[in-house]
């Protein structure tokens, strides 16, 4: 009766945990709309991107991402625009904590957003992710570590967290943001299933929250996952052909009628 009495104690204490951390990411979902609606851009400073950290932390993270210092810094960027937007430097001396640092200058126009306000908060959530992983993921060194983690940290880990990441933040919080969860040499190729799943959980809210990757200005990266998934599965391409007839992305289907005949484009 005892051992019972204590294994249901635990399991109460367990939900109200749970409840508890859900009642948290609300109160977190509130203070940022509250902080988004005062921010007006990298001119406020970086004290408002340190409150944005543990905001975010709250949200996405389990809360345990509160230790992070971001600096804005302008970063050279390399022909293409899309790299050196910022990057993410864990602490050799202090345990938790990283280093974010965020280029200030307008990226909107490479990231494919509205406004230099909606690319730095992309950056700031891109970088989040990474310093998650680079906290509490693996060790780097095995070959599942190595696949998960990525070259340069763009691998499965980070795929399937900033993939639902931005899927929730551009339908739940109402943010024009672009990860570039596919905008990078594919250091990881989703599979159909993954790239399934990304797609139909845009459709929880209605209208098309996913920053679709390939678009005129991401060729090549379009071109790089078009030859790995034909390499790794064929399915991804029907899979692929499908989500851009649901989302009505003309351009896709063109690029699907000059680069392949595997398709019947009239469906």
């Amino acid at each position: 009766m005892v051992r019972r009495l204590r294994t249901g104690t635990f399991a109460a204490s367990e939900r109200v945990t749970s409840l508890r951390t859900a009642s948290m990411t609300i109160q977190a979902l509130a203070a940022f709309f509250v902080w988004a609606g005062e921010w007006q851009g990298p001119e406020d400073g970086e004290a408002p991107m340190q409150d944005l950290a543990v905001i975010l932390s709250e949200i996405f993270f389990l809360g345990q991402l509160n230790e992070v210092r971001v600096q804005y810094q302008e970063i050279p960027r390399n022909p293409g625009g899309k790299i050196g937007l910022g990057f993410s430097v864990r602490s050799t001396s202090v345990k938790h904590l990283v280093h974010i640092v965020i280029d200030p200058q307008d990226s909107s126009k490479m990231q494919g957003v509205t406004s230099n306000r909606e690319a730095i908060l992309g950056t700031m959530i891109h970088e989040c992710a990474h310093a998650f992983i680079m906290l509490y993921g693996c060790c780097r060194k095995c070959l599942g570590c190595k696949v998960a983690n990525g070259a340069a940290g763009h691998g499965r880990a980070w795929f399937d967290l900033t993939a639902n990441i931005e899927v929730v933040t551009r339908g739940l919080m109402q943010l024009e943001v672009n990860l570039g969860v596919f905008e990078h040499e594919p250091e990881y190729v989703p599979t159909p299933d993954e790239w399934k799943r990304y797609y139909d959980k845009t459709a929880a809210f209605g209208a098309i929250v996913c920053s679709w990757p390939f678009t005129s200005t991401s060729e090549k990266g379009f071109n790089e996952l078009f030859k790995s998934s034909i390499n790794q599965d064929s399915r991804t391409l029907e899979v692929l052909r499908q989500a851009a007839i649901q989302h009505g992305q003309k351009a896709v289907l063109a690029y699907f009628g000059r680069g392949s005949r595997m398709f019947n484009l009239s469906d």
